[in-house]
């Protein structure tokens, strides 16, 4: 049974009094986290330098468990460096023909949105969905169709 209380002491940040809303480039790192990291460099530091064999039995192991989470294959999972890059090759990466339509929301932050807008060069229509109380958005979104 999952315990909000267990997965909070994980999250030492939550203890300094301050509230943290999700950035998506930032933020608090929990300490199974910070333990691997330190791990890390700690074994590439005195103990194995380049150990490529090692890193791709983790990563393997690792797309069997968030595939088992999510119930799909191992195969359909994907390693990147930030969302900003997966977005970029999901969005090239499918296969749409002219015509076609893509919805959005107002709601993405702008390095997910513009690799989507630039499929509209190759004749993709592009469609958002605004929420009625998201002004700044439908302000922003003109700024998308210039």
């Amino acid at each position: 049974m999952f315990n909000p209380d267990e997965l909070r002491e994980d999250f030492p940040h939550l203890k300094s009094g301050q509230i943290y809303f999700n950035h998506a480039s930032c933020g608090p790192m929990s300490n199974p986290v910070r333990i691997a990291l330190e791990n890390l460099i700690k074994h590439k530091s005195k103990d194995e330098i380049n150990n490529y064999s090692k890193l791709v039995s983790i990563a393997s192991e690792t797309k069997k468990i968030l595939a088992e989470m999510i119930n799909c294959s191992p195969d359909r999972i994907a390693f990147v460096d930030n969302t900003t890059n997966g977005i970029n090759i999901l969005a090239q990466g499918i296969k749409l023909n002219k015509g076609d339509r893509i919805l959005l929301n107002d709601a993405e932050f702008p390095a997910n949105i513009y690799p989507f807008l630039n499929l509209k060069s190759e004749g993709i229509e592009i469609d958002f969905q605004f929420r009625k109380w998201n002004c700044h958005c439908r302000r922003r979104y003109k700024f998308y169709k210039a």
